[in-house]
């Protein structure tokens, strides 16, 4: 764990719904229909001892979903932030998970992950690099490849528009698109 206080290359002010007040959004039905079905290119793909780790997590709801999708218990759930306020209210978490997620809630960039090197067996990047400087976006990148251990799952997602650029980088860093429904929501892994 890094042990350094955390900054933020969150682009200010963040798109929406980046900001705190407006993060219920992230929790609305549209969204989630359009998130389960990546997260269903997860299926499978974890064990009891997987770490999952949601990084740019908001509130959580993303991690919330995919916990409520699988059957696999044991999982350990990260969810990571740079603004503590997204987590003000953990209950409204439960509610979209229909049960407490027992998380560990980090703050902590993108592009300085509080994670260490090969600990992570699945990272959420959902719609995180789009809330980002165009300039610490290459550094997210770096260090969601870091933390993930050989094998690792990432599931990506970023609006259409930035789709294939976005994609581009996972790549370019060494991972391998292992599934994709569009441009800009895939499924990528690390080699062994």
């Amino acid at each position: 764990m890094s042990s350094t206080t955390p900054r933020s290359t969150m682009v200010w002010p963040p798109p929406l719904p980046g900001r705190v007040r407006w993060a219920w959004l992230l929790g609305t039905r549209g969204r989630g229909w359009r998130l389960t079905s990546l997260l269903r290119l997860l299926d499978g793909r974890m064990q009891p001892t997987s770490v999952v780790a949601s990084v740019g997590s908001g509130p959580g709801f993303d991690a919330a979903r995919l916990a409520r999708r699988t059957t696999v218990r044991g999982i350990r759930w990260i969810l990571v932030d740079p603004q503590r306020g997204m987590w003000s209210d953990p209950r409204g978490v439960d509610r979209i998970a229909r049960a407490p997620l027992r998380a560990a809630r980090l703050q902590g960039d993108a592009a300085d992950l509080p994670l260490r090197s090969g600990s992570v067996d699945v990272v959420l990047s959902i719609g995180a690099l789009c809330c980002m400087s165009d300039a610490a976006v290459p550094r997210a990148v770096a260090e969601t490849v870091r933390v993930l251990k050989p094998g690792g799952y990432l599931a990506f997602g970023v609006p259409r528009r930035r789709g294939a650029s976005d994609e581009a980088r996972w790549t370019s860093a060494g991972l391998v698109r292992r599934a994709s429904l569009r441009s800009g929501r895939a499924l990528f892994q690390k080699p062994l």
